[in-house]
């Protein structure tokens, strides 16, 4: 081979080599990795519809704790336990809120060894598994940044861990109940909708039903008593009615006990005619309570406490105090 040719081969392999060594940097994980960084992390179009959300409490779990599913406008259940309950539809929102939020920040690492520290190994991170029309989308999420406002994430799939400003490691620590809808009475009805409510069983020393005047602003009077009713404890046992929710839905209906004492019963008169009954029964603890209602057919366990805070006893609403 003649020196001409020698040198032009050289020259060849050598721009090669160069071509090689730029395509190398250019397209090397970190480089990758780096020009995504402020991209959306969750790439789903804005316009697609999320039917279900599997949240996981280990990336590496082969079963979610819950799958949360779309079942019309608004409306989710969550299916846990081969069981489905009615879940939240404003803790949902706020989450993919989050999740369509979340942005590539910083690239923290590309190395696999480095994952464990940052919380997103797979016995560790949570992750979250998107399913919409057409697309699927996991991220795993880890721990909080000393920062206290950032997240170490990933896309599942994705070498790069990246930090992210987001609260959503935080609703995904969350456990089952905290995405059920548990608000024991229709959203629909509110404390000025409520026209009556009558409290009554064994275990109720005073029965008695309050009853309002015509109107939502009516007079609230106790049926054959011509003792005044204090308007702002009637009031405020409609509001606490109103917002009254379980701690969780059981599992399992309550079976009754030998010796246990009594339950009562609430039935709550609405504006637009209908009448809702809740029963409530002992708990396992004293101060968890079973309550089943009329019109659905969930059992929520209910904190004591808080049910004491919406059902009065009598003398608490006789008076002008």
């Amino acid at each position: 081979m003649s020196f001409r040719a020698r040198l032009l081969a050289v020259c060849s392999a050598s721009a090669l080599l160069a071509v090689a060594l730029v395509l190398g940097i250019v397209f090397s994980p970190q480089q990758v990795a780096q020009r995504k960084a402020g991209a959306p992390l969750v790439a789903l179009p804005a316009s697609a519809r999320i039917t279900s959300v599997d949240i996981f409490t280990r990336a590496s779990d082969k079963a979610p704790l819950l799958t949360l599913k779309s079942s019309g406008p608004n409306r989710w259940e969550a299916e846990s336990g081969g069981l489905a309950y009615p879940a939240s539809p404003d803790r949902i929102a706020a989450l993919l809120e989050g999740l369509r939020g979340m942005r590539r920040g910083d690239l923290v690492t590309t190395d696999p060894a480095k994952r464990p520290e940052l919380g997103l190994d797979g016995d560790t991170a949570h992750m979250v598994l998107l399913h919409a029309e057409g697309a699927e989308v996991a991220l795993l999420v880890g721990k909080r940044a000393a920062s206290g406002d950032e997240e170490y994430v990933m896309a599942r799939g994705e070498p790069a861990a990246y930090l992210t400003r987001s609260s959503v490691g935080i609703l995904l620590d969350q456990d089952s109940a905290y995405w059920y809808d548990l608000r024991v009475l229709p959203e629909d009805i509110q404390g000025g909708t409520i026209l009556g409510i009558t409290v009554g069983g064994s275990s109720v020393k005073d029965a008695y039903s309050l009853e309002r005047g015509q109107g939502a602003q009516g007079e609230w009077r106790i049926r054959g008593r011509q003792e005044p009713v204090n308007p702002l404890a009637a009031s405020a046992m409609a509001d606490r009615l109103a917002e009254l929710s379980g701690l969780d839905f059981a599992k399992s209906p309550p079976a009754a006990r030998a010796g246990a004492p009594e339950g009562f019963q609430v039935t709550i008169t609405a504006i637009n005619g209908e009448r809702y009954v809740l029963r409530i029964s002992p708990g396992a603890e004293p101060e968890r309570l079973f309550l089943t209602t009329s019109w659905s057919p969930w059992t929520y366990v209910v904190d004591s406490r808080a049910l004491s805070r919406a059902v009065f006893p009598l003398s608490d609403l006789l008076g002008q105090r």
